[in-house]
């Protein structure tokens, strides 16, 4: 009879998963010697895994039907400090959350900029139940828009691509949890948009890696990047939108023009607080406990990347800057691991190890770290020596940061 539930439960998620496997066979059809994406994808989707991919689906999401009954998770933190846009309690760890107590709700620190509370103001105003569902609901649109863009340089097919998307553990665990994550990889996508058209699309991406600022470790490799490619128009787009950030929040704390020290001093005392959570985090440095060697070792890796990020196609470019920033960050949970899906698309079987070690990520409460954290980092340190191989037997220079050179490549 338990069986029978089961069958009846996922019986819709496997016609799903065996419509997107048939969907590949035929595409796979169309050509005489299926190469890239779609090979690794018949190599890996098999009939015998279809039943546990379409568990692993439902086990991923289904919290999202619970989300209620755990008042939406880490939602209450944006909630409050979407009330409390134009009030100075919203730069101090103290405001958001005395704020989420008087409702009685659970109470989450908010360590984000002042300015991105902006985009909370108006679901503040309305009941906590229905803004909890339209801002999963966003994420979860964000998450497929970004999906949809990233997928094209890379030639995935849609349906796998957001296949896999639903299938990688930190954006499910984004999503459920009513983390940002998404948004971010959407503006990554935006800045890639941008770059990729040059003109005034350097604007278009520039105001992209500036919103990004909402967490500043994850603006950082961006603008790093737009350094080695001497993106120069970009990158005064950046800090224009840098600037209007930094406005937006003197409007968003009631006209502190000095928040940034105030801020900067609540990150500090938050970080203190946060090493509770060390155990999902993703990053390296956290993982190894912050060592001055490790930042060393990092620098010198950052170094080696650099002709590699120069000389890739402008995808692959974003794709490595963007995971080395995780393993970098002195902060980076494991739902920050959804900006790790451009570095899935340029794997072929070997993401299968990304994919178990990312699953397994509860383990870390127990074990005290996260698995990912390493393959991510290995990830990273093998692309200094890839890139340069590919160059060199290429025979190409570096490019000199042409929007053209980098439409080319994508």
């Amino acid at each position: 009879m338990g069986v029978n539930v089961v069958d009846a439960v996922l019986a819709p998620v496997e016609a799903a998963v065996v419509g997107v496997d048939a969907r590949l066979r035929v595409l796979a059809g169309r050509v005489p010697a299926p190469i890239g994406p779609v090979a690794r994808v018949n190599s890996v989707l098999t009939e015998r895994r279809v039943r546990a991919w379409s568990v692993v689906l439902v086990a991923f999401w289904l919290p999202a039907a619970l989300a209620p009954l755990w008042s939406f998770w880490d939602f209450s933190a944006f909630y409050s400090a979407g009330a409390l846009v134009g009030h100075r309690e919203l730069e101090t760890l103290v405001g958001p959350v005395s704020y989420q107590a008087g409702l009685g709700l659970p109470t989450v620190t908010y360590v984000n900029t002042p300015a991105f509370a902006f985009l909370y103001a108006p679901l503040a105003a309305l009941p906590y139940a229905v803004a909890g569902w339209i801002a999963m609901a966003a994420m979860f649109g964000l998450l497929v828009a970004a999906v949809e863009v990233g997928r094209r340089p890379f030639g995935i097919p849609r349906s796998m691509a957001l296949v896999g998307a639903l299938l990688w553990p930190p954006a499910a665990a984004a999503v459920v949890s009513n983390q940002t994550a998404p948004l971010a990889l959407f503006l990554v996508a935006v800045a890639f948009v941008g770059l990729r058209r040059g003109g005034t699309g350097d604007l278009l991406a520039g105001i992209a890696i500036a919103g990004l600022a909402y967490k500043p470790q994850l603006a950082l490799p961006l603008l790093a990047l737009l350094v080695v490619r001497a993106r120069w128009r970009a990158l005064a787009a950046t800090f224009a939108g840098f600037g209007a950030h930094y406005l937006l929040g003197v409007f968003a704390t009631g006209g502190d023009w000095q928040w940034p020290s105030t801020w900067l001093s609540t990150v500090n005392a938050w970080m203190g607080y946060d090493v509770i959570h060390n155990w999902q985090s993703v990053s390296l440095v956290v993982t190894l406990g912050g060592s001055p060697v490790i930042y060393v070792a990092l620098a010198v890796v950052g170094i080696a990347l650099v002709p590699s990020l120069r000389r890739r196609p402008l995808h692959e470019a974003i794709a490595v800057a963007t995971v080395a920033g995780l393993v970098a960050s002195p902060h980076a949970l494991i739902y920050d691991a959804t900006l790790a899906l451009p570095m899935l698309a340029m794997l072929g079987r070997p993401r299968i190890a990304f994919y178990v070690a990312a699953a397994l990520w509860p383990l870390g409460g127990i074990v005290g770290f996260q698995p990912l954290s390493f393959l991510l980092a290995i990830w990273v340190l093998s692309q200094a020596s890839v890139g340069l191989t590919k160059s060199a037997a290429a025979g190409q220079p570096a490019p000199t940061g042409s929007p053209k050179l980098d439409e080319a490549a994508a």
